[in-house]
């Protein structure tokens, strides 16, 4: 990501909202500063990493009404939607979205001490089956196995039994 970012800053193409502002005078949030012109946010270039959209694709029929008369909306599965594909000009290729696929499907965040854990992403729990990640304090010291824990869909943090690791690290 970071790569993409820097690509976009130095080849100096506009963000979203600068571009917006300099093509209708009118902006959502505050104007940036002269020298972020070009610092694109984190979760613009994800949404663009993750969106069929962005092939040329369009895609209809995401949502739909529980009833006429209310506002509630519930998602469609995937098989529910329409698909209409090279309908516009993509902003990015197929390749690099498949490879964009494979590394958020399997990413791996360094933890507090700046170590990226052997077994991240692959190990579910047992108990609650969401995946396992290393729990590890800045201040935990290099000879102490981490305690692995589980994060549900909601981002709360559950350790349904504690389990403790011995890292494989050489001597």
């Amino acid at each position: 990501m970071c790569e993409i970012q820097n690509w976009l800053r130095d080849n100096e193409i506009l963000t979203v909202g600068e571009l917006r502002y300099r093509r209708t005078g009118s902006n959502r949030h505050p104007r940036p500063q002269l020298n972020a012109w070009y610092n694109w946010p984190d979760k613009t270039l994800y949404d663009i990493l993750t969106r069929k959209e962005y092939l040329g694709h369009t895609i209809t029929g995401k949502t739909y009404k529980v009833s006429y008369k209310s506002k509630k909306t519930k998602k469609n599965p995937e098989e529910k939607r329409y698909f209409f594909p090279n309908t516009h000009e993509p902003l990015i290729d197929e390749e690099t979205f498949e490879l964009a696929q494979k590394r958020i499907a399997t990413r791996q965040r360094p933890t507090k001490v700046d170590e990226i854990d052997l077994f991240s992403g692959l190990l579910f729990c047992g108990d609650c089956g969401y995946k396992m990640y290393a729990v590890r304090g800045a201040g935990t010291l290099e000879r102490n196995t981490p305690t692995l824990a589980a994060t549900t869909a909601t981002g709360q943090e559950m350790i349904c039994s504690v389990l403790r690791i011995i890292s494989a690290k050489a001597s």
